[in-house]
């Protein structure tokens, strides 16, 4: 049996070695993928190559991991609009006493969002032939992430914002 995956990338189901039914979102998390199966909706991916699939949407992982941080999603992003001032495609304060930032790459209920883990990137850099985004993490992974290479820098620049004014927040 087959999984299709994002954008056309086709998995053997019976090479998938982790299956979850609930992903907990931790410090090694890199980014969530949606994945358009009947049984599997999450690629997680992990640092040191670690790649764990979740019968959970990503837009639910991010729901709970809010909640364990103290607030749901919707009062994260009505933060980030209001206190940080940024109204489309917020970044998520997942859990600020744990440092976890996220990014979406859509609107985070667009069926195609991916979030990105904002403490594990190195850079973003473009695609020499589409111009679409790729994600660098530390650990040297690359995640193409079908967005433009501006769109990319911007969410990263705006978790940035996001994160500093947390921080303030956080020491007073």
């Amino acid at each position: 049996m087959w999984v299709i995956m994002r954008r056309n990338v086709v998995v053997n189901r019976n090479l998938l070695e982790d299956i979850r039914d609930r992903y907990e979102v931790i410090n090694k998390t890199l980014a969530l993928l949606p994945v358009f199966d009947l049984d599997i909706k999450s690629m997680i991916y992990e640092t040191n190559r670690k790649i764990i699939f979740s019968r959970q949407t990503p837009l639910e992982i991010m729901e709970e991991a809010c909640l364990e941080g103290g607030s749901s999603i919707s009062g994260r992003i009505a933060f980030v609009r209001e206190v940080v001032g940024i109204h489309r495609r917020r970044p998520v304060p997942v859990n600020v006493a744990e440092d976890i930032y996220a990014f979406p790459t859509f609107s985070h209920r667009n069926p195609n969002n991916c979030w990105i883990f904002y403490s594990h990137i190195r850079k973003g850099i473009a695609d020499e032939n589409t111009g679409e985004g790729i994600v660098i993490f530390f650990d040297g992974q690359q995640l193409p992430v079908h967005v433009s290479y501006p769109r990319l820098d911007k969410q990263i620049l705006r978790t940035s914002r996001c994160k500093s004014i947390c921080d303030h927040y956080r020491r007073y």
